[in-house]
């Protein structure tokens, strides 16, 4: 194929910044990039590009410098990037999914002037008058993209200007102008990211960001996208085959969709193209080296009809040149032979590897070319058409992956003493084969952890097999083929276990509590190897049908095992989400538990302070402090001395009724936040009120403690002050999140399906806003009590489950208090799958939201099928589940109201001649808009807490909403009698 140069005349500039500058100038009110419900205009973008333009000239940075960006996908990220193109530097953008070690790498590999992060943004974007200078050429680096290396390190290609602008501008395949409005969903670090980014934006349109807490782009978050304008798409083969596969028709209203990254399938743009029949699709090809794009195609009915095998790659975009070279490197005319490029879009080389720089840019007739390793050949239209690659290079979802790197990583290891990495037969993921010293396959999990420190998810194989020799094929070198086949056998053929048991009896029909339920579900899913729901309790309701079911379960459920690894462990995800909640709202009532039970009997103070600290040895998480260290928070174990965990005694006030006494004793802790960088998450105080009775007090964090935490505090502390003390567990909480991340991949992969049909429901918020979202505010609540016969009736409803009694008495409640038809109200599972985790200190809750369409009249039962449905489906961490659904982040309906039922507290026998009896303390303040908080009581009882901010809900309409409430709960149990 001969070399073709399509003109372009750069007649508005050759530089990003120049061209983004003549629209800021023109049209400085029209929206450059928006990114949810921000948006930023050409000439607040020019303007605060301009003060970080400056700024970095302060510092002396220019013309021949690189920028380490290590910023989330946001309009400051926008305005930085700009800024670095505008003071003459280039910009190297890391991704903050990156594992910690591989940036490191990048940043050092770059020589980064400054490494630019959250705590530069102020100071950088302060006003400043940018110095005039010459803005430099388009053949200046503009950008840094680094790519995997076959040596095993990361390689830094420094791409141009003009690299960029050449198809930015003016391409007949990729046109765009100031009505273009273009998703940015790319990861930084890739050329996409260019060509979503700058695309729109040196053309005068807009730019539309992806979520900034979104790794990818999905169905839910490209539907958003489309509903805000996005008329222009680039996805990588991989991501358009999933959209048409779930919704080809989801394009009807786009105008141009880019496609690329591996090659396209034909059988996919097919059926696109008759779902949207007006859409324009681009099948496009280029390495970074080569500036974003070298070749594209406008596809054709004809290009995928039935039977087609490949898809054209097309002809060379303006200002580039494609050549097909044979094994010796002499241009051929049609091939098959090696696709190298030349022209505008060649990058300036590797950074700072002039001898990789010298192996792949040559010069061919005079002509400096890039020697991709693809190989191409030209059909009778004169379309170049790929063939594959000429090395072991491959594409994972888009990414360039060198297997070579992949290997490297593997071989840091030292356990690992040889491997090899492919493409996993009939997927678009890693696999690889691998030896040992000992001759013993490794723990998946450490292996796989032990990759992600240096490399990027698209780059850690999903297939792993241990072999005891490599397979070799007759030249001696390791066999690609047999490597391949080895990873297509199915490796998981674990015998069934064949326990039975004759149990018969009918657990729902005996009074099965949801506890006892629960307990049941993670201890047959233990004894027999297969998964067992909660759902599956309810539904089969005998022991002996729970068991069979657990025998024929395909998935099987792994034991948590105590690994005996703490220090520096991460966080679990609920941890996760409180230690951010804490950094959010520092010392937020709703973070903490204040818990308080009245003594009676003749206490031994000292005794019961030896038994304390003995709680708190006992439980490694009430004497954790969680630090930020490299990049995120760990875990650190103080000792026992350090944690400084005392029983305070104090002195009650006199004369006052208990509840009283409980809220004047821990009235100070509501605002002496936990420093949890640095202090144990629990503080304990006794109160003496006289010789025979005391009030035992304790706050700590959700951050390690939920309500079935309660339970287990007080056994222990029971046996402690008995001077019987439990032994230590060999598991931990740090354990069980360890094994949580294990799992999380296998049950992600179960429960989102279910997430996305469900929470497609379209729903609006029905409750008033408050004056202050999101921020705590004066708590307000009125208490109902539900007496026993009240509770049973609609317990017997509901076929046995209590919370969705309660669920379907609020729904109805909500619905008729409000007018509205469908209600969404938040509830919660108890997190506990595994037997293992009953013993444990710790937060395990994952919140759910249930949808109830017809509240007003839906029937327990349909509830309780709800119910069961989504605690089936409860094991992902539920913001894993909004992470994928991406949801906009606006006041959601789907946790504006909450229901939840409260496990038993411990009443009663303490020790021989001392009693117990919980005492309720009210946080003063809350965050959350609505909730129905219900603690059954030892009579049977409900005790029902309505909770509201001060700013939201009428009293009166709380009034309203308990009495209907009790009205529902009523007549469920007169149905049922």
């Amino acid at each position: 194929m001969t070399t073709v140069h399509q003109t372009s005349s750069y007649e508005l500039g050759d530089r990003i910044d120049v061209l983004i500058g003549r629209h800021a100038a023109r049209t400085p009110s029209a929206v450059a990039v928006e990114q949810g419900f921000e948006t930023i205009d050409y000439g607040t973008l020019w303007r605060r590009s301009g003060a970080v333009a400056a700024n970095l000239q302060g510092q002396g940075i220019g013309a021949g410098d690189v920028v380490a960006v290590h910023l989330p996908r946001s309009l400051d990220r926008v305005v930085v990037l700009l800024g670095t193109l505008r003071c003459g530097a280039a910009y190297a953008a890391l991704d903050p999914a990156w594992p910690q070690q591989r940036r490191a790498d990048v940043v050092a590999r770059s020589r980064a002037a400054l490494v630019v992060t959250d705590a530069e943004l102020a100071s950088l974007t302060m006003s400043g008058a940018l110095r005039p200078s010459s803005p430099g050429e388009g053949t200046a680096p503009a950008s840094v993209f680094f790519t995997s290396g076959s040596t095993g390190k990361p390689k830094g290609v420094v791409v141009t200007h003009r690299g960029c602008v050449r198809i930015l501008q003016g391409a007949p395949t990729i046109p765009m102008d100031a009505t273009t409005v273009m998703l940015q969903s790319a990861p930084v670090p890739w050329d996409g990211h260019s060509l979503e980014l700058w695309g729109p934006l040196v053309n005068g349109g807009r730019c539309v960001l992806l979520d900034r807490d979104a790794q990818v782009l999905d169905l839910a978050a490209l539907r958003i996208a489309l509903s805000r304008g996005v008329n222009t798409l680039w996805l990588t083969s991989s991501l358009f085959n999933i959209f048409a596969d779930e919704s080809p028709d989801i394009f009807a209203g786009v105008r141009l969709l880019a496609v690329g990254g591996e090659p396209v399938s034909a059988a996919h743009v097919r059926r696109v193209l008759a779902a949207a029949p007006d859409v324009v699709v681009v099948n496009g090809y280029g390495p970074t080296e080569c500036g974003i794009l070298a070749t594209s195609h406008v596809i054709r009915p004809t290009d995928v009809r039935v039977g087609a095998v490949d898809v054209p790659i097309g002809k060379p975009m303006p200002r580039t040149g494609v050549l097909l070279l044979d094994e010796s490197g002499r241009p051929m005319v049609s091939g098959p032979g090696e696709i190298a490029l030349t022209g505008d879009g060649l990058a300036v080389g590797y950074l700072d590897d002039p001898e990789e720089t010298a192996r792949r840019f040559v010069e061919v007739d005079g002509v400096r070319c890039y020697r991709t390793g693809d190989i191409g050949v030209v059909d009778r239209d004169g379309l170049l058409r790929y063939r594959g690659r000429s090395d072991r290079q491959v594409k994972v979802h888009g990414v360039r992956v060198e297997p070579g790197e992949v290997e490297a990583a593997l071989l840091a290891h030292p356990s690992v003493t040889a491997a090899f990495v492919v493409l996993v037969p009939g997927q678009s993921d890693l696999g690889c084969v691998y030896t040992t010293v000992n001759s013993q396959p490794m723990n998946m999990a450490v292996l796989h952890d032990f990759l992600g420190t240096t490399l990027v998810s698209a780059m850690i194989p999903t297939a792993v097999r241990h072999v005891s020799r490599m397979p070799l094929g007759p030249t001696g070198k390791v066999d690609p083929a047999a490597v391949s086949r080895l990873l297509a056998k199915d490796r998981d053929t674990a015998a069934k276990d064949n326990w039975e048991s004759d149990a018969d009896r009918d657990l729902v029909a005996m009074g099965l509590s949801s506890l006892e339920a629960v307990r049941i579900a993670a201890q047959l899913s233990e004894r027999t190897g297969g998964r067992v729901t909660l759902a599956d309790v309810y539904r089969l309701r005998t022991l002996a049908a729970i068991e069979a079911h657990g025998r024929a379960a395909a998935e099987r459920v792994d034991k948590i095992t105590g690994a005996g690894e703490f220090e520096a462990s991460p966080l679990s995800r609920a941890q996760q989400r409180f230690w951010m909640a804490e950094q959010a709202a520092p010392g937020s009532c709703d973070n903490l538990i204040v818990l308080a039970w009245l003594v009676r009997g003749r206490l031994d103070v000292d005794r019961l302070a030896s038994a304390w600290r003995a709680v708190v040895d006992l439980h490694p998480v009430l004497r954790t402090v969680y630090p930020w260290e490299d990049e995120f928070p760990v875990q650190r174990l103080l000792t026992p001395d350090a944690a400084r965990c005392v029983l305070d005694v104090v002195e009650a006030p006199v004369g006052l009724p208990v509840e009283m006494v409980a809220e004047r004793v821990t009235a100070d802790w509501w605002n002496n936040r936990f420093d949890l960088e640095t202090e144990s998450p629990v503080r304990a105080r006794l109160a003496v009120v006289d010789d025979d009775t005391h009030l035992l007090c304790v706050q700590l964090h959700h951050i390690a403690f939920d309500g079935w935490s309660e339970r287990v505090l007080m056994a222990d502390l029971r046996a402690a002050y008995a001077g019987t003390p439990r032994q230590p567990r060999i598991l931990t909480y740090a354990d069980y999140g360890k094994w949580e991340r294990d799992q999380l991949g296998e049950w992600a992969r179960a429960d989102v399906p279910f997430w996305r049909r469900v929470l497609a429901y379209p729903l609006k918020p029905f409750l008033p806003a408050p004056a202050q979202v999101g921020q705590e505010i004066a708590r307000h609540e009125r208490v109902l009590r539900i007496p026993p016969t009240g509770v049973q009736g609609a317990i017997g409803a509901a076929r046995g489950l209590a919370t969705a009694a309660l669920v379907t008495a609020a729904g109805r409640a909500l619905a008729k208090t409000f007018g509205i038809a469908d209600v969404c109200v938040g509830t919660a599972s108890t997190g506990r799958f595994a037997p293992e985790t009953d013993e444990l200190i710790g937060y395990f809750v994952n919140p759910l939201p249930l949808v109830l369409a017809g509240a007003g009249d839906r029937s327990p039962d349909m509830v309780a099928d709800d119910l069961l449905s989504a605690m089936d489906h409860a094991r992902t961490p539920f913001d894993e589940v909004v992470r994928v659904l991406r949801p906009p982040r606006d006041r959601h309906p789907w946790f504006q109201a909450w229901v939840v039922m409260q496990n038993p507290r411990p009443h009663g026998a303490f020790v021989e001649g001392l009693t117990v009896e919980p005492v309720r303390v009210r946080p003063p303040r809350t965050a959350i808009e609505l909730m129905f908080d219900t603690t059954p009581q030892p009579d049977g009882s409900w005790e029902v807490v309505l909770l509201w901010r001060a700013d939201g809900i009428a009293v009166a309409i709380a009034e309203k909403l308990l009495s209907q409430l009790e009205k529902s709960l009523l007549e469920m149990s007169l149905e049922h009698s």
